[in-house]
């Protein structure tokens, strides 16, 4: 249940990469720890079209260009040593993400809603997200650093369009479902996310009523500039072509205030909805918590 940001920071994209432990190549790669949304688990294979649907960072995108590149062995040896870092580092993150997860699907099955172990595991998160940042931005720095000008051009054009149609095809998928557009009224946000709450977890009548209440006085008109972090992406990935780039200077502010005022928002849900659920919907609840993909919108974002 918890957005985290993906490369290079831009909050909230969620771990895409990070989230299934992708990278490049073809096949299947390896999920390194515990099960994440969508469910793949601990030491199974994730598809290449599922990693494809959830890669939209410019790392990843960047990395995957130079697979077209006419490259020297000195080249393909350093890229591919860069590409195993990627790997490792976003490995690293996901683990983080993963004990949040965990520890709040422990508390809903025990019936809390609080934050008893959460701050620890926000305190754990923002920190390895912070380490992530840091070396993501050395292999970006380093891939800069490998490829001639021309090269450079070549990848930048390449992740600009992987980037672009990953966009599309979200803006697509969005489309398709109501009550997702932007400007969306409050009414509608309240009967979208009741809506799904009541399918997922089979509320009855008096917990609608409830769970309508708490949403109805917190929700507000949808008005997230939902652009930003593609202009910031585009823009990332155009530096990239030219001939001084330092990813560093690309990462956005206060990403431990971004992550806190996330988690402070489901844990203020939870302390609502744990209480009025009986056994049965808990478990439900946590199940959904432990396998829901990092980049899926919860039903009270």
């Amino acid at each position: 249940m918890t957005t985290i940001p993906n490369a290079i920071g831009w909050f909230p994209i969620i771990a895409v990469g990070v989230a299934l432990g992708c990278s490049r190549g073809a096949g299947t790669t390896p999920v390194a720890t515990t099960p994440v949304a969508g469910a793949p688990t601990i030491g199974t294979a994730v598809p290449e079209a599922e990693m494809q649907k959830h890669r939209a960072d410019p790392t990843s995108a960047l990395l995957d260009a130079t697979n077209d590149l006419e490259l020297s062995p000195t080249q393909k040896d350093r890229i591919r040593a860069l590409d195993e870092r990627h790997r490792i580092n976003e490995r690293e993150v996901a683990g983080a993400a993963r004990t949040l997860h965990a520890d709040l699907a422990a508390q809903v099955r025990a019936g809390q809603g609080g934050a008893s172990k959460i701050r620890a595991d926000e305190a754990g998160l923002v920190s390895a997200l912070e380490a992530h940042i840091a070396k993501e931005s050395d292999v970006l720095n380093g891939l800069h650093a490998v490829l001639d000008p021309s090269q450079r051009r070549s990848a930048a054009a390449s992740a600009r369009a992987t980037l672009g149609s990953t966009r599309s095809k979200l803006a697509a998928s969005a489309e398709q479902q109501p009550g997702m557009a932007h400007g969306e009224s409050p009414q509608g946000v309240t009967k979208r996310k009741l809506d799904r709450l009541t399918r997922e977890l089979d509320l009855d009548a008096a917990q609608q009523q409830q769970v309508a209440k708490w949403l109805s006085e917190r929700s507000g008109p949808m008005n997230r500039d939902h652009g930003a972090k593609w202009r910031h992406m585009d823009a990332l990935v155009t530096a990239f072509e030219g001939d001084t780039f330092d990813a560093k200077t690309k990462i956005p502010p206060n990403i431990a205030a971004e992550v806190h005022e996330h988690i402070d928002r489901k844990v203020a849900f939870l302390s609502v909805l744990v209480p009025i659920l009986r056994p049965e919907q808990r478990e439900k609840l946590a199940a959904n918590i432990e396998k829901r993909t990092f980049h899926e919108r919860d039903e009270h974002d």
